[in-house]
């Protein structure tokens, strides 16, 4: 049967949903991807877009405030998938749901890899000091979500697995007009390449926070019998005793 109801949070034992999804589980992504189009659209409209996307930390020469400013906002992006996967690995794992604890933790991990490559651009350092190939250095920064998503495909298929999917559909169609334009600097070539990576970045980021929230919702439905004080327990420990003086 096709997906229905709530989405089912990692470590709650039920089975996997079909692959068959309707189109609401796609819709905060639309409205993310709204946003995200909006911005590739005005940065199309300008004469110069490739200095929205250029890292700044390459772009000293030019004092404009707003040079690299696409690039920065993928970087907060990464961020914020980051710290919505670790706010909610630290959530679960004291709510006991010690499979999603590992499930999110594991991905704040392995997107925290991407996060550094891609404010650093280690990926480029390595290339021109070692001389390391780009499909090489680009399989190297991958690769822990590559295994993340292995390990826990099972946990994945229980969350809204086709925002991730676009998420990588995106990044990989950037990696692709990448290889298939070379290092051409032109208009044209770097909104086709960089506009697919920050809507990937964006699904990414949506995905997470979506997650978070749902393994939130989760706990709190089940606890809803629970008094507040005893789920703030649950999650942050017993208040420590005051002694009495005598």
């Amino acid at each position: 049967p096709p997906m229905t109801g709530r989405i089912t949070a990692p470590g709650e034992q039920t089975r996997r949903r079909s692959w068959r999804t309707p189109g609401p589980v796609l819709v905060p992504l639309g409205v993310v991807w709204l946003g995200g189009l909006t911005v590739l659209a005005l940065a199309a409209n300008r004469a110069d877009p490739q200095v929205l996307f250029f890292d700044p930390a390459f772009s000293a020469s030019d004092p404009k405030w707003y040079v690299g400013a696409i690039s920065q906002l993928g970087v907060l992006g990464w961020a914020v998938a980051v710290l919505s996967a670790g706010w909610s690995a630290w959530f679960a794992h004291h709510v006991g749901r010690p499979k999603a604890a590992r499930f999110l933790a594991r991905g704040a991990v392995a997107t925290a890899v991407l996060l550094f490559d891609d404010l650093f651009a280690f990926h480029a350092a390595a290339g021109g000091i070692l001389s390391i190939p780009k499909p090489v250095l680009a399989l190297l920064v991958t690769m822990p979500c590559g295994i993340w998503a292995i390990r826990h495909l099972d946990d994945i298929q229980r969350t809204r697995w086709p925002i991730l999917l676009a998420s990588v559909s995106c990044l990989a169609l950037s990696m692709a007009v990448e290889r298939a334009t070379g290092n051409s600097l032109g208009p044209r070539a770097t909104i086709a390449e960089d506009g697919p990576k920050f809507l990937g970045i964006l699904a990414w980021a949506t995905y997470f926070a979506l997650t978070s929230f749902d393994i939130a919702r989760s706990v709190l439905t089940q606890t809803h019998t629970r008094r507040p004080d005893e789920i703030l327990r649950t999650v942050v420990g017993p208040e420590p005793e005051v002694q009495r003086a005598s």
